[in-house]
């Protein structure tokens, strides 16, 4: 539970509650063993994991009719080049009436894989290794939202208050023209291979590709023009080159690597010029490269 005062004011102009219930279970399973006299290593998983949640977010619009302060004194008349509604004078705090957003977002969320990784050592120096996992993503999110002003709140500009409750995107409005729940699985094979060199006891060099995924998603705002888009996956292809190694009885440890990464498909945070919503979109392939030392 939080609370935010957005506008950055003492009156109550747009303050917000975030309130997030969230419960989650995970469960894994190994199995390891070796072959061939040790020189072939193996390790079969199992992994499972879900999660529900109810996010509810409460946006207070305030009054811009601020209490008179001690006294009874009137609230003054904006001056020159003051905005009109958010007046300072005598008194300091408006009365705490909301019109009140709400937007409560159900999610579940479910997360199966399975996995397997081997290492055979063909000699004392040289290894390869390699490895395979299976992922099934499934979401599921319901919304629902709308607007209450009771309360008779007037607007910023002390304009007449609009009263009564109105559902937006909810069950509660038959009208809404679009869907209210939205359901997704995704599901990718990932592998990795590598090999490993050990010049001596102390130091090892490497070179590994893998292969990796992140589900995709929905946004979580509603609009009238167009249902709640979905986001594919982001797929990555990993390759790096380095080495590690130890000096003075394990008292200096010196590692490095090459690095090169390709995004298919990247998940970015933009702002929706339809909409002028922040959702999160595919925004195409990106490489990301470098060099590392510590």
């Amino acid at each position: 539970l939080a609370y935010a005062g957005l506008d950055g004011t003492g009156y109550t102009l747009y303050d917000a509650r975030f309130d997030v219930v969230q419960d989650q279970l995970s469960q894994e399973f190994q199995l390891t063993g070796d072959a061939a006299g040790e020189r072939l290593t193996w390790l079969l998983g199992a992994y499972y994991f879900e999660e529900t949640a109810d996010n509810d977010t409460f946006i207070c619009v305030g009054t811009n009719r601020p209490q008179p302060g001690p006294g009874g004194l009137p609230i003054p008349l904006p001056g020159p080049g003051q905005f009109p509604g958010f007046v300072p004078g005598a008194s300091t705090r408006n009365d705490g009436r909301c019109l009140s957003l709400t937007n409560r977002l159900a999610l579940e969320n479910e997360s199966i894989a399975g996995y397997a990784n081997l290492r055979f050592g063909f000699t004392e120096r040289w290894s390869a290794f390699g490895g395979l996992r299976w992922t099934r993503d499934e979401k599921r999110q319901s919304i629902d939202s709308g607007f209450d002003n009771t309360a008779g709140v007037a607007t910023l500009f002390r304009l007449a208050p609009l009263g009564g409750t109105a559902p937006q995107a909810s069950p509660l409005n038959p009208t809404w023209p679009q869907p209210l729940n939205y359901e997704e699985s995704w599901s990718e094979l990932t592998p990795r291979v590598g090999v490993d060199f050990k010049p001596t006891e102390d130091s090892l060099v490497y070179a590994s590709w893998a292969k990796g995924f992140k589900s995709g998603g929905f946004g979580a705002r509603a609009t009238p023009l167009a249902p709640i888009a979905a986001f594919d996956p982001e797929k990555v292809d990993s390759y790096e080159v380095g080495f590690k190694s130890q000096f003075l009885d394990n008292r200096v440890r010196l590692n490095g690597a090459v690095f090169f990464t390709k995004y298919e498909d990247i998940q970015l945070l933009i702002l929706d010029q339809a909409t002028l919503n922040f959702e999160t979109k595919n925004g195409g392939d990106n490489e990301l490269k470098g060099v590392e030392l510590e």
